[in-house]
This record gives structure tokens, C-alpha cells and sequence, in this order.
């Protein structure tokens, strides 16, 4: 069971990291670290094909449990999305979709999506929908939770290549992935608009954020971070993770972002305010393809 915790103290920032890979479920859980609580769910394998492990990352304190396998390994193009209830993970290459509540930490089968997701990474959403791209294709489709419905969503205007997304309660930002490029989908109206170009293209990259802005990890073997300002559409460069990611998970609250860093059991805090960037408590495994969902997106998914 997930233990929730109240925080009295203002603790020094924590960050979020997810990993998936092709391996079966672990979860981890961690409570915020000022009034919130909650946890990022970081999926994973150690090889592929592998069965899909997942731990539970808590903000609160930077602890890490076990959680429940999901249904399916994760494959290359492995992605999640979710809201404070459940997280919707797709396994990538495989048509397959696991529902993880976040109560009780149970596992079932998800609706699959309308076409191969197979080298994308990018999905993001609200708290009803979330906007998952089609790998090398432009095709999204929407997965409302409530219902466990998958739908197809507005084309984007460029192609999803092991790329990623991020965003708040109204947009989505995706990247590319092979390019600088990025789109914004608007979840009213289900429109695509062209994004602010990156610094450079997040191939395998990462991204987490808040209601005001996205920390997007840039991949590539790289330690480099962009800040993408929804308000504005501007990018400037972020601080640099202490390891470089890549195929690595992320996830986040309002406060704070947990990155998992490539073939180490590590992960990175970027705290939004100020910047900072600090190390994170281990998880049990090191995987690769990792994807990551929130139960604690406040004023992200709210």
C-alpha cells in the first residue's frame, strides 16, 4: 500500500527520475516536500524485452518502494502518461497499454492505441486525457482515463523520433527527438501550433515540469537541460543533470523534476525555483526505454 505523508517541515528540493525498460513492474513512492504529497511511478527493464519493473519514487522524505509489475515489457517507443488517479503506460513496440492505479497498486489491461508506437517516447496530458504520438508517423491519439478510450488526436505537424513531451493543464509541448523541432497540442480543440525550436534535438531524451514551465533533458548522451516557458514560448538553457541520459525516464510535481540518468541506478532533483539541480535517492535497478508518471502533478494535470 501507498503510505501518503503530510510534510510539516519545508525540506531541501527533491528531484523525480523514471526508468523503463523491458522489464516486469517495480514503484516506487515519494511525498512532496512543502504541503503536497504524492509520488512518481517510474517503470523499467534491464534488457529487452524484459518484463517491466517499476519503483515508487515518494517526494516527501526521497524514498524509494517496489511497486507492482505492469502487464507487458517495454520495448523501444515505451511511453506513459496519467493524472493523479492512474498512469496509462504504453509498452512501445508491443501493442500494449497497463492501467496502474495508484491505490491498492493494481495492474490491469488499458485499451491499446490505434497504431505502432515503436521509437516515440512522447506522451503528456491532463487530468482527463492523455495525448500520446505515433512513433515515426504524425498520428497522436487521445486516451481519455476515465472511460479507458483511445481515440485518434489532431496530426502533428512534424514527426515524433525517439523524442518526448511535457506540459500543463491546456498544452502539450512535444520534441522531435532527431531535431530541434517541437509542436504544441492544445487539449481544447485538439490544435497543433509549431513550438519554439530546442537549443538541439532530444533524441532519447526527457522531460518533466510544472504549470509554467518544462525541463526537457536533452538526451544524446548529454547532460544539457532546455527550459521551455509555456507563457511566451521561449527556451533558454537550464542547469545540466550530473549524468547524461539517455532512453531515461522522467517525471515531477509542481516544485520539483525526478531524472533517472542512463545505466545507473541514479537519479537527479531539478527543483523549478532557482534552478538547481541536486542528486536523488537510487532505484532499485538501472534500466533503459524508462517512462514515468505522477500521482502529484498539482497545477500540472489539475
Amino acid at each position: 500500500m501507498i503510505k501518503w505523508y503530510t510534510p510539516t517541515i519545508c525540506y531541501s528540493p527533491l528531484i523525480d527520475t523514471s526508468g523503463f525498460g523491458g522489464s516486469w513492474g517495480w514503484s516506487y513512492m515519494k511525498p512532496t516536500t512543502t504541503t503536497m504529497t504524492g509520488f512518481a511511478l517510474f517503470a523499467g527493464s534491464t534488457s529487452y524485452g524484459y518484463p517491466a519493473s517499476t519503483n515508487l519514487y515518494a517526494y516527501s522524505g526521497n524514498t524509494v518502494t517496489t511497486g507492482s509489475e505492469l502487464g507487458s515489457p517495454l520495448m523501444d517507443g515505451a511511453n506513459a502518461a496519467g493524472n493523479s488517479i492512474v498512469g496509462i503506460f504504453e509498452a512501445g513496440a508491443v501493442p500494449y497499454t497497463s492501467i496502474y492505479t495508484y491505490s491498492g497498486n493494481v495492474v490491469t489491461k488499458g485499451t491499446n492505441l490505434t497504431g505502432a508506437i515503436e521509437y516515440s517516447y512522447a506522451a503528456t496530458g491532463n487530468s482527463i486525457m492523455g495525448i500520446f504520438a505515433l512513433g515515426e508517423s504524425v498520428t497522436t491519439n487521445i486516451y481519455t482515463y476515465a472511460a479507458n478510450t483511445a481515440t485518434l488526436g489532431t496530426n502533428l505537424i512534424d514527426q515524433v523520433y525517439l523524442g518526448n513531451a511535457v506540459g500543463n493543464s491546456t498544452e502539450g509541448i512535444f520534441s522531435m527527438g532527431t531535431s530541434e523541432t517541437t509542436n504544441i497540442y492544445m487539449y481544447s480543440g485538439n490544435t497543433v501550433a509549431a513550438g519554439t525550436n530546442l537549443t538541439l534535438g532530444s533524441y532519447y531524451g526527457s522531460a518533466a515540469g510544472n504549470t509554467t514551465q518544462g525541463i526537457i533533458a536533452i538526451g544524446s548522451n548529454s547532460t544539457t537541460t532546455n527550459i521551455y516557458t509555456y507563457a511566451g514560448n521561449t527556451v533558454t538553457m537550464g542547469t545540466n543533470l550530473t549524468v547524461a541520459t539517455q532512453a531515461m525516464g522522467a517525471t515531477g510535481n509542481s516544485i520539483e523534476g525526478i531524472f533517472t540518468l542512463q545505466g545507473v541506478v541514479s537519479t537527479n532533483i531539478y527543483t523549478y525555483s532557482g534552478n538547481m539541480v541536486t542528486m536523488g535517492t537510487n532505484l532499485t535497478y538501472s534500466g533503459v526505454f524508462a517512462v514515468a508518471t505522477s500521482s502529484s502533478n498539482i497545477g500540472v494535470i489539475s
